[in-house]
């Protein structure tokens, strides 16, 4: 009897080690889970970013599949725009950028994945974000200003039976500069075909553009369209010269038929005014509106 009472003690205890070691598994197996859900630093700049005396950090962290912003301040770290997931381009290029706006004052800019540029600056130790518009590659130029690229449907178009579809997308150029409290873009005057005299050479630039590309697209001056003869040419559209010594120059064409189908086409030069010298810098697909 004693010898079975011995056994059964035995058993017991050996189930009991052999479930207490089953548990010690289970919680080896939570804990290399839990470790596995925390977030992973990415990216990270630090800097004094509002002058304080105090340096704050801007973190990018995975968080399973994505990167998230996040802040960090010598009071609490702080989700930022957690409805963006933010890119990764690798070791060979870091994602979040940190530029100088005066002598005491820092921004950070980063890209997120809808082609947008998430910037903030710090204000008293907290987070501020900076509305710019649906902005991309937002940069800092050698004067100090900022420049971003903008995403627009205004390529061409096509008329069927008067029914109008654009069918280009365009990717331009916009300059911001920071007026102390936020950043702002360079506002546009409109100007005359005859206010373009004022900068050396720039109707004559402009008149030799407009003459190559009508020879190379339209060499008969018209376009056949529903058996019709329907005149067609680039001229200009628009001009606009910005703050910061930049002229936008619009052109466009357009023809319809009488049968309401047709079609037209944008492009944009972007010259630089130095000296009332005008220099061709950019040029492509779409316009520039005055916003």
């Amino acid at each position: 009897m004693r010898k079975i009472l011995l056994i059964l003690v035995v058993c017991l205890c050996f189930c009991s080690c052999a479930e207490k070691g089953k548990m010690t598994k289970e919680q080896a197996v939570s804990s290399e889970v839990l470790q596995e859900q925390q977030a992973e630093v990415i990216e990270s700049v630090t800097k004094d970013f509002d002058g304080n005396g105090t340096e704050e950090t801007f973190q990018l962290r995975r968080e399973g599949k994505i990167l998230k912003l996040w802040f960090v301040g010598d009071r609490e770290e702080i989700p930022l725009v957690q409805e963006e997931n933010f890119v990764e381009y690798g070791p060979a290029q870091q994602n979040l950028r940190v530029y100088e706006l005066s002598d005491e004052d820092f921004c950070v800019a980063g890209e997120s994945d809808t082609a947008r540029s998430v910037v903030y600056t710090v204000y008293d130790g907290v987070p501020v974000e900076q509305a710019i518009g649906k902005v991309s590659d937002f940069s800092q130029q050698e004067d100090g200003s900022f420049v971003g690229m903008a995403s627009s449907l205004d390529a061409g178009y096509s008329v069927a039976e008067q029914k109008t579809v654009w069918g280009g997308r365009t990717i331009k150029p916009y300059w911001f500069y920071w007026d102390g409290t936020q950043f702002a873009e360079y506002s546009a005057q409109k100007l005359g075909w005859e206010q373009l005299a004022d900068f050396d050479g720039l109707q004559k630039q402009v008149e030799q553009r407009l003459a190559q590309w009508n020879q190379q697209q339209f060499p008969q001056g018209f376009v056949q369209i529903d058996g019709e003869e329907i005149p067609a040419h680039w001229k200009v559209c628009d001009i606009w010269l910005r703050e910061n010594g930049i002229i936008n120059i619009n052109y466009g064409y357009d023809y319809l038929s009488s049968n309401g189908n047709g079609g037209g086409g944008r492009r944009y030069d972007t010259f630089l005014i130095e000296q009332e010298t005008a220099y061709l810098m950019d040029s492509g697909e779409g316009i520039y509106r005055d916003e």
